[in-house]
């Protein structure tokens, strides 16, 4: 792919716009899913809120092509603040073009230069491509996260 890639700042007047390409990215991890009322209330309003988290829109010529959600927190030890990508979606339509990782690679440029020197994100269980997609990009396993279910 080559055209011009941006990332953008989502902004408020976006909401149907990027809620819309969220169920997609979301119904894709899991098929059966239907956002309850607490996620249509507070999903959207969450991510403009505060600066720990933002959402970006993948652009390639102005267009969206995807988007990410980022986070910075402090180290739970040490005067450094970690990054996260929360989540990362590349629409069905602009991958295996070299796009996603073009785009991973702002993102990640992103977070350090806001100041994280350690970047980390989860990958749900059994997600291969993911696991194959972050570790062509220098992710690798660290730990588990067990979440009870119920």
């Amino acid at each position: 792919m080559s055209g011009a890639l941006t990332i953008a700042k989502v902004q408020r007047g976006e909401r149907a716009d990027f809620e819309a390409m969220a169920l997609d990215y979301f119904r894709e991890l899991d098929p059966h899913f239907e956002p309850r009322a607490e996620w249509k209330a507070r999903f959207f309003d969450s991510l403009l809120e505060g600066e720990r988290r933002s959402a970006h829109w993948l652009l390639v010529d102005d267009a969206r092509a995807g988007f990410a959600i980022v986070g910075l927190e402090p180290h739970r030890y040490l005067p450094r603040p970690v990054g996260s990508v929360q989540d990362f979606y590349v629409a069905p339509s602009h991958r295996r073009s070299g796009l996603g990782t073009r785009f991973a690679r702002l993102v990640l440029g992103l977070l350090q230069d806001a100041g994280a020197q350690r970047i980390q994100l989860e990958i749900m269980s059994g997600n291969s491509q993911a696991m194959a997609f972050w570790g062509g990009l220098g992710f690798a396993p660290f730990a588990e996260r067990w979440v009870q279910q119920g």
